[in-house]
């Protein structure tokens, strides 16, 4: 019964989206308390939204995409490489944020938009299949720019 009433990834991407739009605005206006109250409460909601998408579904793209001959290797890979991103990308956000907040903002806000654009259009859907059936749509996947369901 839960499960029917929590959002979708698309719906949680398209939160996250306008949560990071509507803090960039904010970061443009004068600052007063209201702003930053206005302010923290996107940042909830983007924080909501990115709990039940980008956040979980990450480790489980990476331990999908890959066959299962090479599959811990990869794995450790793609751990290894969202980490050190993560790291490189949380040292330059301190700069980039006193150069320009706002600009911050709508820089994630369109990584956000690409990022759901390339997954919408070229991920495989995995929901429950077994991981053989994931591997044998992997190895079958055409990537095509309409997608027959979400």
């Amino acid at each position: 019964m839960l499960v029917s009433i929590l959002p979708s990834a698309l719906e949680c991407d398209y939160q996250m989206f306008l949560s990071l739009i509507v803090n960039g605005i904010l970061a443009a206006v004068s600052q007063t308390k209201a702003v930053g109250y206005c302010v923290l409460a996107f940042a909830s909601i983007f924080i909501v939204g990115f709990a039940f998408s980008w956040g979980p579904v990450v480790w489980t793209v990476c331990s999908e995409i890959f066959p299962y001959r090479t599959r811990s290797k990869a794995t450790g890979l793609t751990t290894m490489t969202n980490w050190v991103f993560t790291t490189i990308i949380g040292g330059l956000f301190p700069v980039a944020s006193t150069a320009s907040l706002p600009a911050c903002f709508f820089f994630f806000a369109g990584a956000i938009a690409c990022g759901t654009t390339v997954v919408y259009f070229f991920q495989v859907e995995t929901a429950g299949k077994t991981a053989l059936q994931i591997d044998k749509a992997y190895a079958n996947h055409k990537p095509a720019l309409k997608r027959k369901q979400w």
